[in-house]
């Protein structure tokens, strides 16, 4: 029994305090309401105004890996085709070096020696113009090798300033 009377004078007390306080407020006029208002469309405009940061920062992020990825590709496909303009070269030159050594042998009819030597002159143009190829493509890929590295870097330089971003925003602990 005490304690039924306990408990029913503290909700007393409790719905007392309440509907006192709540006699004591003023009610809000038209200017704390306007206030309120204006307060929430700053707080809107801002909410868009980062979204719309966010979406830029997130369109240049794919750019970027979209260029990272088109220079691995492009860089990929030649040393491709590298590789195989070497291997047409190391072709071309034994062919030359055994077209040589048919000549050097001497064992030859006068004719067949000059069917020979203008087979050689020929194997020579085309390894003259393979060196250049494989030149040509090596030189591409180490300006490929050092733009890929430039947009790493750049990646890199992105990346660290989202991390730095995100930790800025994230709460405290």
């Amino acid at each position: 029994m005490w304690r039924g009377m306990a408990v029913g004078s503290c909700l007393a007390f409790l719905v007392v305090g309440v509907v006192s306080g709540q006699g004591q407020r003023s009610p809000a006029t038209l200017d704390d309401l306007l206030r309120e208002l204006r307060g929430l469309r700053a707080d809107l405009n801002e909410w868009f105004r980062s979204t719309t940061r966010s979406q830029l920062v997130m369109g240049r992020v794919q750019v970027q890996e979209q260029r990272l990825a088109a220079f691995r590709s492009e860089l990929a496909d030649t040393q491709f085709q590298l590789r195989i303009a070497a291997q047409d070269r190391q072709r071309t030159e034994a062919l030359a070096t055994s077209v040589e050594d048919g000549i050097r042998s001497g064992n030859l009819a006068t004719e067949r020696a000059r069917q020979l030597e203008k087979e050689l002159a020929d194997v020579k143009d085309r390894l003259s113009r393979e060196q250049r190829t494989e030149n040509e493509l090596r030189n591409r890929e180490a300006e490929l090798v050092n733009t890929l590295a430039i947009e790493q870097g750049r990646w890199s330089d992105v990346n660290s300033r989202l991390d730095d971003l995100e930790r800025a925003f994230s709460p405290q602990r």
